[in-house]
């Protein structure tokens, strides 16, 4: 099965320290699923402003654990301009299974 994240970018970051990285995949997968939470209930109250700002809240950590989704979260941090529901929804179902897949590899 294909890796939805990496470790790679917080390995060459913590130089080594295995807790570092640990300790950072964890704070990534607390504040993603926070933001989730906040995205959905946004979303179903079409609240664009909320949406951006937590898309633009945890974009640094998308561009350093899960790449692949750093392009989606940008659009989605301007959903205040395109309006786009199903571009949303694509992106949190996307880092929904991320999250689960590392959430997964960390137990």
């Amino acid at each position: 099965m294909e890796k939805l994240y990496t470790r790679k970018n917080l390995e060459v970051i913590a130089e080594g320290d295995e807790s570092f990285v640990k300790l950072m995949l964890d704070t990534f997968l607390s504040s993603c699923r926070e933001a989730i939470e906040v995205m959905d209930t946004a979303l179903t109250g079409n609240d664009y402003v909320i949406i951006g700002k937590t898309a633009h809240k945890i974009k640094p950590s998308i561009d350093t654990i899960a790449p692949s989704l750093s392009d989606n979260i940008r659009k989605v941090e301007a959903i205040v301009e395109n309006q786009n529901n199903e571009l949303v929804r694509s992106l949190l179902t996307s880092l929904t299974a991320t999250l689960d897949q590392l959430e997964t590899d960390l137990a």
